[in-house]
């Protein structure tokens, strides 16, 4: 008979109540497929994000400083509402969802920084 693996025991180096609020503030910030957005955006390993996101890992200030900073302009200036209305806009006037899909992923690509010019995020 053969033994059954163990599950990994995961140690949290953060409280549950701070994990949750960051959770829900990097999924507000960078939506569904936050780690690796965060990662990403905090320029630091996936592997570091992921532990980030599981409490195995403080996350630095400066990181939450900053993830909170974009929360904050995206809500004073409606980014997510006013995208949605120009899309239900174009599209009500014919354009193509799949057009309008195109457009967006170009869009995005554009705006991801080359990896020596991004910005450096405070990690302190």
């Amino acid at each position: 008979m053969t033994e059954q693996p163990q599950d990994k025991i995961r140690y949290t180096a953060v409280p549950p109540d701070e994990l949750e609020a960051f959770q829900r503030l990097c999924e507000g910030v960078f939506g569904p497929s936050w780690v690796n957005r965060l990662a990403t955006f905090a320029r630091v390993a996936h592997r570091t994000a992921h532990r980030w996101s599981v409490g195995e890992q403080r996350v630095p200030e400066g990181v939450i400083r900053e993830i909170q900073e974009q929360r904050d302009s995206l809500a004073e200036t409606a980014f997510w509402p006013r995208l949605n209305e120009l899309v239900d806009e174009v599209v009500a006037r014919g354009v193509s969802p799949v057009v309008v899909a195109a457009y967006a992923r170009d869009l995005a690509a554009s705006l991801r920084p080359e990896p020596e010019t991004a910005p450096q995020v405070s990690k302190d």
